[in-house]
């Protein structure tokens, strides 16, 4: 129940390469930390919470997968972006499959409501065909741990995304 001790403790982990705890470390900034830890938990600095969601997905950290496709749908810390939404989106999905499974909210482990409602690959109706069969391709060669095919947040937008919610 000791919040700056389990904060740093946290971090600890997540800079050991600790990808669940990267992911938790979004969630505890992500506006939603009182749904998993309690009401003093209730922190709410969307760009923190996308920025821990990256470190996790680098990872190969699945949920935040589908965190990302929200928050860059949305506009939630990080800048309004469909590539990039569907990129995540795809790649929480495996849409790149031949026969990718159905996606269920099920299997967004960890998702708070907000989260798993929503669909994660509801870009797709602001790209073009040709956009969405590059992102699909893209999403199926990416693998963990090697440079993003898609377009990350720059240093000031990430600022920018600091001072205005949505960014």
């Amino acid at each position: 129940k000791d919040k700056a001790r389990a904060t740093e403790l946290l971090r600890k982990a997540a800079n050991q390469g600790h990808k669940e705890a990267m992911f938790n470390g979004g969630r505890l900034y992500d506006g939603i930390g009182s749904f998993y830890f309690g009401p003093e938990w209730e922190d709410n600095d969307l760009a923190t919470a996308a920025d821990w969601y990256m470190k996790s997905a680098k990872k190969g950290y699945q949920p935040a997968y589908k965190f990302l496709a929200d928050m860059y749908a949305e506009g939630e810390g990080v800048p309004q972006n469909w590539r990039n939404a569907y990129f995540w989106g795809c790649l929480a999905t495996e849409c790149f499959a031949a026969e990718p499974p159905p996606w269920e909210a099920a299997l967004c482990l960890g998702c708070a409501p907000s989260r798993i409602s929503s669909d994660p690959l509801a870009a797709q109706k602001h790209l073009g065909k040709s956009d969405i069969e590059t992102l699909k391709k893209q999403a199926g060669e990416w693998k963990p741990g090697t440079s993003l095919p898609i377009e990350e947040p720059g240093f000031f937008q990430k600022i920018r995304c600091r001072l205005q919610t949505p960014c």
